[in-house]
């Protein structure tokens, strides 16, 4: 389960509420071209046939979907994958859950979608379709390099798909590459003639025409298309900002023609000088090599208990006396009087050993016998038929940097702090108790590039004491250990397990006899069952350790190698899709850095809804076809 953080202020004060509002809306602006974000999908348009699904949870999931349903889609599919890890095309439809969600707002989920769709993708490397809804979730989070990459990867597998070859132009366009934005856009534009009814508008795929025609300096058939565009368009309030980013980019152009190479940008710096910056130097410390293991921990609780039956006489009991101010049950005393007329110095002598008190008016025998019985008020709780069950995930995402070599650590729980004192006049002991997960890991790294991991995983609990130890103070926990070896490369995922306990009561009780007799039995017995489990799961996933400032030529260089081995296998397989455009190359060589992106501006393409086109359907259709479920 992944956990959203929602922050919420309430403050009288009007100035800090203005600035929450502001903040908010400066907040809202920055992300308004990222596709249906903050936008409700639901309910999401999914038709597919489930006769062909056999998986209970799967089926209920996809329901779920279809009404709109994320978190409950969500429980369903985390309860299938816990019984098939490995299949892509569930991890592909869990995936597609997160990011519909990420969709609706709650952005956490971003990262696990990411996940989702690349463990579906290890899992079978022909899963095209995890790979295009990977393309689209790079664009919402505005990684476009790797959007194209991923895009690009899916066209080559189907370059009549509309919606991919319209996202592949997208990419390309909003990270730079105007020549692979043409390519794809050609494209677009030759399979939106032979479909009849495309999912995407011809409005839009006219818009994207006009701004890459303009970004590739075809001046002139960028207008032709804002024509085809303004004349097919209802709603023609873009038509003026359209002209306008036009005008823009006829204008980079004559700029770059007439300052020619070398120009400088604002700050100073040559657009095509070569950079001798200091963090350009590929010095390497081997000595001081680093890893960052992502750490997943799934803490699972299970608590289910039942109770059947009560009985009436367990709490029944008759009382004698009164214990509150200590009458007892039975008194008897006598007070016997004798009234004689001899004078005062002649009376015998009271005895009173025996109780007689003399008195000199009163010759009377009085006995008193005093009884206290008592029945206290018995309550009952009717309560014949009880049921209880808890269930708790959490999820927790800790991120361990260690240098090869070294161990780092990681504890979640609670730190129990007590104190013994002994009866005599001993000193205090004090106990101090960790309980919860800890989590070591040390690496070291092979020759080859791979990494050897150390890993020891425990897991303590606390549990009741036994009664047949008995001592002053006691604090009794149970320990798991797991401890792992193994050899991995950056990215794969290694799963621990094994943490687990399970504990299982039953208690009854009754009246002899009557607990025996059938519907009786209910009200003179109770017997009560309780299942409990903990299980925690880990995954461990190492990655290459990253610092605050990294030089951006070498941050980017993994991402542009792949996408330019993307592009070139584009071109090698269709050259007739990149024309010749001999200014493009100059160009986008002459505006380097910040003066390059900021002619690429936010709402040049709209992006299209994806969740809701046929196209959608199909690809669905598709990842159900892979592998059963």
């Amino acid at each position: 389960m992944i956990y959203s953080v929602f922050i919420m202020s309430k403050n009288p004060m009007r100035r800090v509420r203005s600035a929450s509002v502001l903040a908010a809306l400066v907040f809202i602006a920055g992300c308004s071209h990222m596709p249906g974000f903050g936008k409700d999908p639901a309910p999401h348009r999914l038709d597919l046939q489930l006769e062909t699904v056999s998986s209970g949870e799967v089926k209920d999931g996809i329901k779920e979907m279809r009404k709109g349903h994320l978190q409950d889609a969500t429980d369903a599919f985390n309860e299938a994958l816990s019984k098939t890890f490995n299949s892509s095309s569930l991890q592909t439809l869990n995936a597609l859950n997160y990011h519909l969600r990420a969709l609706n707002g709650e952005t956490a989920f971003f990262e696990l979608a990411e996940q989702g769709y690349l463990t579906a993708i290890r899992a079978d490397r022909s899963n095209w379709e995890a790979r295009f809804y990977l393309g689209l979730l790079y664009v919402d989070m505005q990684r476009y390099a790797e959007a194209k990459t991923q895009l690009g990867a899916y066209v080559l597998h189907d370059d009549s798909d509309l919606e991919g070859l319209y996202y592949l132009a997208f990419a390309s366009y909003y990270s730079g590459d105007v020549e692979a934005a043409h390519a794809a856009a050609n494209r677009l534009w030759e399979v939106s003639a032979e479909v009849g009814a495309p999912d995407v508008s011809p409005e839009a795929i006219l818009r994207m025409l006009t701004v890459v025609k303009a970004a590739a300096g075809e001046d002139e058939e960028a207008h032709e298309y804002l024509d085809r565009y303004l004349a097919a368009s209802e709603n023609g309030k873009y038509s003026d900002k359209l002209k306008r980013r036009l005008e823009d980019w006829r204008m980079v152009y004559d700029s770059v023609d007439s300052d020619g190479y070398g120009a400088q940008d604002d700050y100073g710096y040559g657009y095509g000088e070569e950079s001798d910056d200091y963090y350009s130097q590929e010095d390497e410390f081997v000595d001081n090599k680093m890893v960052a293991v992502d750490v997943v921990i799934v803490r699972t609780e299970e608590d289910v208990s039942s109770a059947t039956g009560v009985n009436l006489l367990s709490q029944l009991q008759f009382q004698f006396g009164n214990p509150l101010d200590g009458t007892p049950a039975y008194t008897e005393g006598n007070i016997r009087t004798r009234d004689r007329l001899d004078p005062l110095d002649q009376r015998p002598p009271v005895n009173t050993a025996n109780g007689d008190i003399f008195d000199p008016r009163l010759n009377t025998n009085q006995e008193t016998i005093t009884n206290f019985i008592s029945v206290p008020a018995v309550n009952y709780n009717l309560n014949i038929l009880n049921a209880k069950d808890g269930v708790n995930e959490i999820l927790a995402r800790p991120t361990l940097v260690a240098r090869a070599g070294q161990t780092s650590e990681f504890f979640s729980g609670v730190e129990v702090s007590a104190a013994a004192v002994s009866g005599g006049a001993g000193d205090s002991i004090s106990v101090e108790k960790e309980i919860g997960v800890k989590l070591a890991v040390t690496p070291e790294f092979g020759p080859d590039g791979s990494i050897i991991l150390q890993v020891e995983a425990e897991r303590t609990f606390l549990t009741t004491p036994s009664s047949s130890v008995l001592f002053e103070f006691r604090l009794d926990t149970t320990k798991t250990t797991v401890n792992a070896n193994v050899a991995m490369n950056y990215g794969q995922t290694l799963i621990l397990g094994g943490l687990n306990e399970r504990e299982t009561e039953n208690d009854s009780d009754g009246v002899p006899i009557l607990r025996d007799i059938p519907l009786i039995n209910l009200f003179f017995s109770r017997k009560t069952q309780r299942d409990f489990k903990k299980s925690v799961m880990i995954l461990l996933t190492p990655r290459p350790a990253s610092y605050m400032y990294t030089d951006p030529e070498e941050s980017r260089a993994s991402i542009e190698a792949r996408s330019e081995a993307i592009r070139g296998q584009l071109q090698d397989r269709y050259q007739t899709w990149f024309q010749p455009l001999p200014n493009i190359r100059h160009v986008m060589r002459e505006l380097q850095g910040g003066e390059l992106y900021r002619n690429f501006q936010s709402g040049d393409i709209k992006a299209n809804t994806w969740h809701d086109s046929g196209s959608h359907t199909a690809r669905m259709k598709r990842v159900l076809e892979r592998s059963p479920l």
